[in-house]
């Protein structure tokens, strides 16, 4: 870049790793001369922890990256929902991106937490990889309310309807399966 447009150049390196961040930030020897070249690094430990709502405002943008940053973290619940609503004043394309980005970066449990926070706002997700994640969330846990209502009244699934009803993702069927546990006297009349 540097010798095709004559002017100064930099390699930039992002990452929410910290590992590749400490490894980005080695500098490279660049033969015997002892010259050596050093990347611009942006890890995890340079974005701050974003989890107030008023901080969030003032800068939306590095409130989404915090949550890229840190999304797998502890807080990431915390996180994601002041970068959700420092982004809710964005006009609706920059949002949905915000969004579905947000809803990607973050861990399983805040994933839960977001879905409830950002679903209540009647918003769909639009990139096909947050839909199909999001709508995969949804038919796990349906599965795992199954078994739960199962659990409660006794009735034990042998291996195979255990993974049967784990398996399914049809939410439709997960639903119908969802009140015939309720009632069935077996496993087995929950599938029929």
């Amino acid at each position: 870049m540097r010798s095709r447009f004559a002017c100064a150049a930099m390699v930039l390196v992002v990452t929410p790793v910290a590992a590749v961040a400490a490894w980005a930030r080695k500098p490279v020897p660049l033969g015997p001369s002892g010259s050596t070249f050093q990347a611009v690094v942006l890890g995890p430990d340079g974005v701050p922890v974003i989890t107030d709502d008023a901080v969030a405002a003032r800068s939306p943008e590095l409130a989404v990256l915090s949550v890229l940053a840190h999304g797998q973290e502890a807080a990431a619940e915390q996180i994601a929902k002041a970068a959700v609503r420092a982004t809710e004043g964005l006009e609706a394309d920059r949002r949905a991106l915000c969004w579905d980005l947000l809803y990607m970066a973050v861990h399983a449990a805040a994933k839960r937490a977001l879905e409830a926070f950002v679903t209540s706002s009647g918003y769909e997700f639009q990139s096909e990889i947050a839909r199909s994640s999001f709508a995969k969330g949804q038919a796990r846990r349906s599965a795992e309310d199954i078994l739960e209502v199962l659990d409660a009244r006794d009735l034990t699934p042998t291996d195979a309807e255990r993974e049967r009803i784990l398996a399914c993702t049809d939410l439709e069927q997960l639903r119908l399966w969802v009140r015939r546990a309720a009632t069935v006297a077996s496993v087995e009349e929950l599938f029929a």
